[in-house]
């Protein structure tokens, strides 16, 4: 087990009190029994300038001062991996945000037009950002002819997996969730939406590449709050409300990749 010491589990009162000072002092985990809970408290993925996530554990916890997850192994910050299903538009989608992050470092295109399940998830085992475009559904990723709990044999957890598709965090038994909880990846981030549009999230998908080169953002947080002032600028509507569907579940302080010393 790993405790997550730079967590803080506070009120949506402390949160919006704390919140209009500085935002990065105020990162808010809610730790809930289930997903019905969680709705309640959870409302968008950036409340009054505080990034939020949250967790449900596998048996019910006490809240604390910190958050423990389950962790196993190191992850390798600076490997940034795409998986894609085999399928227009998402490998196109997946290798135009591949192109756009490269400033970040090495990118490893996975795809399912190139590799098989298990190349792919050995590629990706241990890296620090994976991104995945195509269908998903509760129990799993629709790509590679489907990859479910059982199937994501890492010898290294992934630090933050991004789902560019629809169901991410959808349902009691969430793929998402599940794979936080079984400390598989050790930060999540997806769409509570069952029928999220591939447009939105094809345009909510490159806002957030270009936060990576532009913003550089050091933490999932950091990466949620820049992702939110783009959107808030954004005249579209379709994009700014899907954009308020999306969660991060797990440790929203979770380092992410930093620019390559070439582009610095």
């Amino acid at each position: 087990m790993l405790v997550l010491a730079n967590v803080a589990i506070v009120s949506n009162e402390e949160c919006g009190s704390r919140s209009r000072g500085k935002a990065d002092d105020c990162t808010r985990v809610i730790v809930g029994r289930n997903q019905a809970e969680v709705r309640r408290q959870v409302k968008r993925p950036v409340e009054r300038g505080v990034a939020v996530a949250f967790y449900i554990p596998r048996q019910t916890q006490t809240r604390t001062a910190t958050l423990a997850l389950p962790v196993h192994g190191n992850v390798d910050r600076q490997r940034i991996c795409i998986l894609a299903q085999w399928d227009e538009p998402y490998t196109g989608i997946a290798r135009r945000w591949k192109r756009r992050v490269k400033p970040i470092g090495t990118v490893h295109d996975v795809c399912a037009d190139r590799c098989i399940r298990d190349e792919a998830l050995a590629v990706v085992s241990g890296a620090g950002l994976v991104a995945y475009f195509g269908h998903a559904s509760d129990i799993g990723f629709d790509g590679y002819h489907g990859i479910a709990l059982e199937d994501m044999r890492l010898n290294e957890p992934i630090g933050v997996l991004v789902s560019w598709s629809c169901n991410a965090i959808f349902g009691q038994s969430a793929f998402g969730i599940r794979l936080v909880q079984s400390g598989l990846v050790r930060a999540f981030i997806g769409t509570t939406d069952s029928a999220a549009r591939t447009r939105d999230n094809t345009a909510l998908a490159q806002i957030a590449a270009e936060s990576l080169v532009v913003d550089r953002p050091s933490s999932v947080g950091n990466w949620m709050l820049a992702i939110d002032k783009v959107v808030a600028k954004q005249d579209d509507r379709s994009v700014s409300l899907a954009w308020q569907k999306f969660r991060v579940v797990g440790n929203i302080d979770e380092p992410l990749p930093s620019l390559s010393k070439e582009f610095r």
